[in-house]
C-alpha cells in the first residue's frame, strides 16, 4: 500500500527511532523499509498504523505541555494540535482498512 510523502517520512523516522533503541530488530526495520518500497506485509502495515497513532498521541501531550509552559506559543501550536494528530490518525486508519 502507498502512504502520502508525509506519512512515509513519519514511520521511517519510527523505524529508525525504534531501531537505534533496540525497540525492534534488524530484520523488522529493514521489513519497514520493504513495506514501504511496495512489498506486502500486513503485520508492519499494522505495526506502522499503531505507530502513527502513538505518535498522534504524543504531539497531543507534548503541545499541551509546551502551551502550558511557553504560553506565547499558544497560537502557533492550537493550530498544530488541530492539524497533526488528526492527520497521523486520518492514515493510521487508512492503514488498518486494508
Amino acid at each position: 500500500m502507498r502512504v502520502s510523502k508525509l506519512a512515509d517520512d513519519i514511520i521511517r523516522a519510527d523505524a529508525n527511532y525504534f531501531f537505534r533503541n533496540g525497540f525492534i530488530s534488524s530484520d523488522e526495520y529493514n521489513r519497514v523499509y520493504n513495506w514501504l518500497e511496495g512489498q506486502d506485509d500486513s503485520e508492519i502495515q499494522l505495526k506502522a498504523a499503531d505507530w502513527l497513532e502513538s505518535d498522534a498521541q504524543y504531539f497531543d501531550e507534548l503541545g499541551q505541555a509546551l502551551i502550558n509552559y511557553h504560553w506565547f506559543i499558544y497560537p502557533f501550536m492550537a493550530v498544530f494540535l488541530q492539524v497533526a494528530p488528526k492527520r497521523l490518525k486520518k492514515y493510521a486508519e487508512e492503514l488498518r482498512r486494508v
